[in-house]
């Protein structure tokens, strides 16, 4: 999403680290502050595929292994990295998944009714 937005927690994960663990944030194209993209709109495949070439351009020279956490969107999205990086993900968190619905849920139900 908006990685300003993640700021705080990334650099408190960090230092609850130790800082002994690489964290970095990938948002999503065009939810920047600055309009690179001047308005374009991009389909959740664009979005995925912006976070496989990031992750494929920084993994490429290292054996490290990686941990995924996704929050809401972002959960669906890891799982497509997972699928694509099957041998370099160690763990994968989602939160919130976007894309998951619970029937029992009153708050979810009526918005499925209001989607249909």
């Amino acid at each position: 999403g908006i990685v300003g937005f993640y700021k705080d927690f990334v650099e408190a994960l960090y230092e609850n680290l130790g800082g002994q663990a690489s964290v970095t944030a990938i948002g999503h194209i065009s939810h920047g502050q600055k309009d690179y993209e001047h308005g374009r709109l991009f389909s959740l495949h664009e979005q995925i595929e912006h976070k496989i070439d990031f992750l494929e351009q920084e993994l490429l020279h290292t054996e490290q292994s990686i941990i995924v956490v996704g929050h809401s969107i972002g959960a669906y999205i890891g799982l497509e990295i997972c699928k694509r990086f099957q041998k370099k993900v160690k763990i994968f968190l989602g939160l919130y998944p976007f894309l998951t619905l619970n029937k029992n849920a009153m708050k979810q139900s009526a918005i499925g009714y209001v989607a249909r």
